[in-house]
C-alpha cells in the first residue's frame, strides 16, 4: 500500500481537476490502511 502515500504526495498541477477527487479516494484509501 504504500503506492498509495507516493500518489497522496505526488500532485501534478497539471492535473488539479483530477487529483481533486483522486485525493479524496486515496485519502480515504491510507485512513483505511492505517486502522
Amino acid at each position: 500500500m504504500l503506492d498509495n502515500i507516493r500518489l497522496a504526495s505526488y500532485t501534478p498541477k497539471g492535473k488539479e481537476t483530477l487529483t481533486m477527487k483522486q485525493q479524496k479516494a486515496i485519502f480515504i484509501a491510507i485512513v483505511i490502511c492505517i486502522a
